[in-house]
């Protein structure tokens, strides 16, 4: 599993960046094991996310060469934060089985 390699990485600091590459490389890839979630809030205060821009940023994030495997959310929030909860007044963005951004290993 990729985690046991990379809690491997942290206790051994000897460990060559390309020795850790190496080791990921050979780690059978799992969607699953590798979620990565990306927040972004909108600019103007008091704005609500725009559709378009959570859009344009899992189109890009698809086409994308160069970022680690794994399974990515995206999230474009409202730049309002409701007190009662400390979360986001709206957020659009990744919708499980529609359009989700799975980038797998090059091989």
């Amino acid at each position: 599993m990729l985690l046991h390699k990379y809690v491997g990485f942290n206790i051994s600091r000897s460990l060559s960046c390309l020795s850790a590459i190496h080791l990921i490389k050979q780690t059978p890839f799992d969607k699953e094991g590798m979620k990565i979630t990306l927040t972004f809030f909108m600019e103007k205060k008091h704005s609500l996310p725009d559709k378009s821009i959570a859009k344009e940023v899992i189109n890009k994030l698809k086409k994308s060469n160069g970022l680690p495997p794994g399974n990515y959310g995206v999230y474009i929030k409202s730049n309002e934060i409701l007190k009662r909860t400390g979360t986001a007044k709206k957020q659009e963005g990744t919708t499980s089985g529609i359009d989700d951004i799975i980038l797998e290993p090059s091989k």
